[in-house]
């Protein structure tokens, strides 16, 4: 491939989740920037149900490069044919200490986002330690010239100066949501209001600390679980068999979806069920308020802080089966809420290095990041 000033460097070494998403959005404004981008993915992401969702439709003037594994090496050796626009890293978080040691460089500068950008590990002293751990690698690898980390913050979260907010986007189809909600209701001789866990569903997810709770509510309610699981059908099915036993509705819709009908599940539904586990922000409370879809949140605290931001659209609770089956019921009393506009400008434009009018001030100033 020849040198070209005008091309811009994406890095995606991984496929799961949204991961090819964000790639995607970012090809396609840098395309509109009137830049060229390339984007170097791993061998193991071209036979993806991911690639096949997100990538497969890019324009001829979006170029892809592979390899076997990503490393700091292979990034060396492609950025340099891409010498005018930052290399950017949307899943950048295995990256802070290859750029910390030096080993990643440019001379138009790295943009990285760290999509985890709090502790992970179990109990809270390891959370708060390895929090602060990740903190300091972030503050020195932006010692490094040229080199910028940006934090993923919530959607509903005014960012910050190294923080971007999450993307909130949907492609629903307004026939497509009615046809699946119908298709639900078919079956039911009582009305029923439809919660609904989407995406990737493991663990994380408690799907069946939700089905427990669910059983406790005022409200007749199913249950939508939408996209490929993370453990055995079998284990989903287990999880589940307390809404079968006392004969409330469960909906297993058990693919990889496309980007419309992904959206446009999430729609059709009463509420989306985020009972989060692990911390961070998610992209599908962005696409539900988008969609003008309620959302249950629960455990994380990334969430609780969006669901505070946006009242009447979220409710939050602890992770707990009596406080989330009151928080199902407090959820589905709120009125309708209004969709929130797309955006997702200040995401792209700052992993890009696209420069916006008063950027620097496009936060209220007052919280702490690093």
């Amino acid at each position: 491939m020849p040198t070209d000033a005008n091309r811009q460097l994406i890095v995606a070494q991984g496929h799961g989740g949204h991961r090819l998403a964000y790639a995607r959005l970012l090809a396609d404004a840098a395309r509109a920037d009137g830049r060229r981008p390339t984007l170097l993915l791993s061998d193991a992401a071209m036979g993806s149900n991911e690639f096949a969702l997100h990538l497969a439709s890019l324009p001829d003037d979006v170029d892809i490069l592979t390899a076997p594994t990503i490393t700091p090496r292979v990034i060396a050796a492609e950025s340099r044919r891409h010498t005018r626009y930052p290399v950017v890293l949307p899943e950048g978080d295995e990256w802070i200490l290859p750029t910390a040691a030096g080993k990643l460089i440019h001379p138009a500068g790295v943009n990285l986002l760290v999509m985890r950008p709090r502790g992970q590990a179990p109990g809270q002293l390891r959370r708060a330690v390895e929090s602060i751990f990740k903190a300091a690698l972030r503050g020195l690898s932006r010692c490094r010239r040229g080199v910028r980390i940006y934090s993923l913050v919530g959607f509903a979260t005014p960012p910050e100066r190294w923080e971007v907010p999450d993307p909130a986007t949907s492609a629903a189809d307004e026939n497509k949501a009615q046809s699946r909600r119908a298709s639900w209701d078919d079956d039911q001789t009582q009305p029923v209001r439809w919660l609904g866990i989407v995406g990737g569903i493991g663990a994380r997810k408690n799907v069946d600390l939700v089905a427990r709770a669910m059983t406790h509510t005022r409200h007749r309610a199913g249950l939508v679980l939408a996209g490929s699981a993370e453990v055995p059908e079998e284990t989903l099915y287990e999880w589940t068999q307390p809404l079968r036993t006392n004969r409330i509705p469960v909906v297993r819709i058990a693919e990889q979806l496309p980007d419309v009908e992904f959206d446009s599940i999430i729609t059709a539904l009463d509420a989306v069920v985020l009972a989060h586990s692990n911390e961070g922000s998610s992209g599908i409370f962005a696409k539900a308020a988008v969609s003008g879809t309620r959302v249950l949140a629960a455990g994380a605290l990334a969430l609780k802080r969006d669901a505070e931001l946006l009242p009447h659209l979220a409710v939050w609770s602890r992770l707990d089966e009596d406080a989330l089956a009151g928080a199902i019921d407090d959820c589905l009393d709120l009125p309708n809420p209004a969709a929130t506009a797309d955006h997702n400008r200040l995401f792209s434009s700052r992993l890009l290095g696209i420069p916006m009018e008063a950027d620097d001030h496009a936060a209220p100033r007052g919280r702490m990041v690093s």
